[in-house]
């Protein structure tokens, strides 16, 4: 598959910066600022474009893990609320983020050696950093990115004026050897000047980076593009507890289901990706709406909503992209018009988009969330089959799905065979329409996810 790396990595980055951003308090573009400084210490160095592009691939994704140390570890999974962390929280989630920043790193095609590049980017060169490393066990990239991290988060550099420039260069020279390597702090003095600061403020550190950093563009193997889809979509889904592996098994039935219509295999693998990358327009929704554990305000849920044309637009940057940009960014429209964001009718979705929108259905309707339990093959493909009858999704595809995956009835006993049919109700959601069948209304409606509290309020 063709893929311009490249501007792939620029605006997908957009994404981990919004998780920065809401976690940290960071400045937004905060991980291109600290690629546009270690591009421009380097300039002379006679990196080669394998080498400079490795380096700036780094220094962009060097936090890409902070959603998912704040999940995993075990000080903080149970209390994160997706408030900013304070400085001291930031400070004990050093050694977390950057070990598993590293390892989710290391499955993207490199060129080079970028060993340890993101791993000690928080060591500090007297040995005080989480690994007690000195400059002398650290890597030029590490501690290039360190510097660029440092005076990034430290310093306004959108606001600097030249007072605040020779503040900036006096504090790194006095910290030379404490914070920071001798041979960066003499790169910074010598190879950062005002004017580089003036030109980030007038063009944007986009523009910045593309007028020095080479375009890397190529034909990639199916499994570079696994490995760079199921390195997006996992920040995607450590953003919230709520959709853990979710796209993931989005991308994974999106194979399956290309398979099974016999598509070609660059159809397939294209397809898979939309599928990993469907949501990654939740990555710019606060995580006090993803993790709220209350009900929404209307506000709240139409911004919660916003991710669709998110995905859409971030991936319809990307060149070649405009197939999977729609097949991502559609997957919540309904075949009458009902869903969003564009509110697209049968006649404007294609096939693909049809099937991502069931795919995504199925998904979340058989994985478990803190908020309900999995539903079993046999309840999804019901909950479906209502939705196409009542002019939702498309009927065929829903049929499809079941004969695709009937392996997984199977492996599982159905929950509604116990049940007494005399218990059973209907809970109209009032937020989508979506009937649902059972002894209660459920925490979520297992379709648009709003809240119980919004989808049901007037069923019981």
């Amino acid at each position: 598959m063709k893929l311009y790396y490249t501007d792939l990595i620029f605006i997908l980055s957009d994404a981990i910066d919004a998780v920065e951003k809401q976690v940290t308090g960071a400045a937004s573009e905060h991980g291109k600022r600290v690629a546009y400084y270690c591009e421009r210490l380097t300039k002379d160095m006679g990196l080669t474009n394998d080498e400079k592009s490795d380096l700036v691939t780094c220094a962009i994704l060097h936090d890409n893990a902070l959603a998912e140390s704040l999940r995993e570890d075990a000080v903080f999974a149970e209390v994160y609320n997706g408030n900013p962390v304070d400085d001291r929280t930031a400070e004990l989630i050093q050694p977390t983020h950057v070990v598993y920043s590293e390892q989710n790193a290391s499955v993207l095609p490199f060129h080079t050696d970028v060993r340890y590049a993101i791993l000690y980017h928080h060591e500090n060169a007297d040995g005080t950093g989480p690994f007690r490393k000195t400059e002398k066990e650290t890597t030029l990239y590490s501690e290039l990115i360190h510097l660029g991290d440092f005076i990034d988060i430290r310093f306004n550099f959108l606001t600097m004026d030249q007072r605040g420039f020779d503040d900036m260069q006096a504090f790194v020279a006095e910290q030379a050897g404490k914070l920071f390597s001798h041979r960066t702090a003499k790169l910074l003095k010598e190879e950062l000047s005002f004017a580089d600061v003036q030109k980030l403020q007038k063009d944007g550190v986009i523009q910045c980076l593309k007028d020095n950093v080479p375009v890397v563009t190529g034909e990639y193997r199916d499994d570079e593009i696994r490995n760079i889809a199921m390195f997006f979509s996992n920040i995607v889904d450590y953003k919230s507890s709520f959709t853990k592996d979710h796209s993931m098994g989005v991308a994974n039935k999106a194979m399956v289901m290309a398979k099974h219509y016999q598509w070609d295999e660059d159809k397939c693998i294209r397809y898979y990706f939309a599928g990993a990358l469907h949501d990654i327009g939740k990555l710019i929704v606060p995580n006090t709406i993803l993790q709220k554990p209350a009900k929404l305000t209307p506000e709240e849920f139409n911004r919660m909503k916003d991710h669709a044309a998110a995905s859409y637009e971030m991936l319809g940057r990307i060149p070649d992209f405009e197939d999977i940009a729609e097949w991502a960014g559609n997957h919540h429209e309904k075949l009458d018009g009902s869903g969003y964001s564009r509110g697209l009718k049968a006649d404007a979705l294609s096939f693909e988009d049809r099937l991502m929108a069931c795919l995504d259905i199925y998904q979340a309707l058989t994985e478990e969330r803190p908020y309900k339990k999995k539903f079993s093959y046999s309840q999804s493909i019901d909950i479906m089959r209502s939705m196409a009858e009542s002019g939702k999704i498309d009927a065929g595809i829903v049929e499809d799905i079941a004969a695709a995956f009937a392996t997984d009835q199977a492996k599982e006993k159905s929950e509604t065979e116990t049940e007494d049919a005399s218990e059973i109700k209907e809970f109209r959601c009032e937020v989508c329409g979506f009937v649902f069948k059972g002894k209660e209304a459920p925490e979520h409606c297992p379709i648009c996810d709003s809240p119980k509290e919004i989808a049901y309020r007037n069923q019981e």
